[in-house]
């Protein structure tokens, strides 16, 4: 996986503290390495990070001493960003526990991975701003530090790199500007998927592993899921932080991990491998049962590999968008190559080659990126535009205008826009209407109304949502009977779901729809008289 966050002031410290020549003996982590073209640049190329060349740039001076940007030194200005690529657990596990030439081949195929994605980086996405105001962009170079670290804030094996990428860019010219960030966080889920599809090569092609390929990661095959698990300590602590305060959501997670982050311990690897080898032997994982894991790749045909991973990245696409940019193409079929023997080069190839395949269609450039769409995309969404186009001409629908009234009437506190609100899709000519609004504008208290004049009109209600919290959400908010939108095209698909023209079904959150989703729903409610 890859994280990104901002650096503050004075967390340059950290990474220099761990780093260590005699890590292996004495604690601690190895040194880092410079990376980018900045860093070749300035001859820092190959070089182990130094102190004080580190923080020298960390300020935005140059090694030399020399202000590089125009706020160098000022406490605060962004330093740069920290790029934590993490490996697999099953990848971290079997590299915490397997012998020395095992190990080496395992950090040096996650070392080429980190490297080649930074190199992506670099020419794709790593821009600086000139000119009054910053108005114009220019493609620069970078430098980075990677900063190589082998164990969790809990002593488990966890082999993961911060690549710490300073706000430095050198322009065409040599001249120094800072680094626009927007475009890292915008391609963070590309550039992870790509760090895991390289090494998940460089693993098949190093040690020749079997790999086990999820929903956007993979693992390896034939790792103990047991082990696994007492190797997770980190993530039983947060879970455990997060059900005495009764929360589950993504930030709550992120609250957790830092409440319960503990000191970085500098235990000696040479002490921790022995520990984790003995843990694993537990669960019958030996040091001998790990190589002969090894050499159990099968065969493949490259280009059939590659094929399939394109057909596949364009179903996950379309499944929920209509249209796409290279970027993202990239990153699906990224998420798609592990256990293919894809790697960085042979994803951006194929990605590539796919935006010239008769199938597809240019839309144009939106926010200054090209989007891009299938010519079945394009098919459906006529077919479904024609849908809604004829249910316009369908009045069957409306109900008495007595019927409104009286629901606005029990009602005293709604408001003047809701009120007109229930009017419009309860009174409305047209079998399909649509409303909008921000949340906690009182969307399912309108929809609780609207479900009361539908009903004391003789219509059946029903709702659907794409998640199942939503679902009851919609149910409990406004007394819709709701379900997924998943289990709702089931039943209609099946037969289980008897639809006429009495039948009105609202869609919560539609927006969210993905077209294929939407066009199967309108084909098969709309066709059936429902509303």
């Amino acid at each position: 996986m890859l994280s990104i966050g901002a650096a503050a002031g004075g967390q340059g410290e950290y990474y220099l503290a761990l780093a260590r020549p005699d890590y292996y003996v004495a604690g601690g982590e190895p040194p880092g390495r410079w990376l980018g073209g900045a860093a070749r640049a300035l001859g820092l190329d190959g070089r182990a990070v130094g102190r004080g060349d580190f923080l020298a740039l960390y300020a935005g001076r140059s090694p030399d001493g020399t202000a590089g940007v125009m706020n160098a030194g000022s406490p605060d200005r962004q330093p740069g960003w920290d790029l934590t690529f993490s490996a697999p657990t099953t990848v971290s596990t079997l590299w915490g526990v397997a012998d020395y030439g095992v190990r080496c081949e395992i950090e040096a195929g996650h070392r080429a991975a980190v490297d080649a994605v930074l190199a992506h980086l670099e020419e794709r996405y790593a821009y600086t701003r000139r000119g009054k105001g910053g108005l114009a962009e220019e493609h620069a170079e970078v430098v980075a530090a990677a900063f190589e670290h082998g164990t969790s804030r809990a002593n488990d094996p966890q082999l993961h790199t911060h690549l710490f990428v300073l706000n430095w860019a050198r322009r065409a010219d040599g001249a120094v500007g800072t680094l626009k960030s927007d475009r890292l966080y915008e391609h963070k889920m590309e550039l992870g998927a790509l760090y895991r599809a390289e090494l998940a090569r460089q693993l098949e092609a190093r040690l020749g592993l079997a790999l086990v390929r999820e929903r956007t990661w993979f693992e390896v095959a034939g790792v103990p899921v047991s082990l696994t698990e007492e190797f997770s300590t980190r993530g039983r602590q947060i879970r455990e932080a997060m059900a005495e305060r009764g929360v589950g959501s993504a930030e709550a997670a992120a609250a957790a991990a830092l409440d319960t982050r503990p000191a970085k311990d500098q235990t000696p690897r040479a002490e921790l491998f022995p520990e984790w080898q003995a843990v694993a032997e537990r669960h019958g994982l030996t040091p001998e049962a790990v190589r002969g894991l090894c050499g159990t790749r099968p065969s493949r045909d490259p280009e059939r590999e590659a094929a399939a991973a394109v057909r596949a990245a364009v179903g996950r696409i379309t499944a929920q968008h209509s249209d796409f940019t290279a970027g993202e193409r990239t990153r699906r079929v990224a998420d798609e190559a592990p256990g293919r023997g894809l790697g960085l080069a042979a994803v951006r190839e194929a990605a590539a080659g796919h935006l010239r395949d008769a199938e597809i269609v240019r839309l144009g450039t939106w926010k200054g990126r090209e989007h891009y769409t299938t010519r079945e995309m394009l098919a459906l969404e006529r077919s479904l535009l024609d849908r809604v186009e004829r249910a316009k001409l369908d009045t069957s629908h409306r109900v008495r205008p007595e019927s409104v009234t009286a629901a606005i009437d029990r009602r005293p506190t709604i408001a003047d826009e809701q009120a007109l609100a229930l009017a419009h899709v309860t009174l409305r000519p047209g079998a399909v209407q649509v409303v909008s609004g921000l949340a906690g504008t009182g969307k399912t208290f309108l929809l609780g109304a609207a479900r009361e004049v539908w009903e004391a009109d003789g219509y059946r209600v029903f709702g659907a949502a794409l998640a199942g919290k939503a679902a009851r959400g919609l149910e409990e908010g406004s007394g819709i009977a709701s379900d997924t939108l998943h289990r709702r095209l089931q039943q209609l698909e099946s037969g289980g779901w008897e639809i006429d023209e009495r039948v009105v079904l609202v869609v919560d959150e539609a927006g969210m729809v993905g077209t294929r989703q939407m066009e199967r729903l309108f084909r098969g409610f709309l066709d059936r008289g429902g509303k």
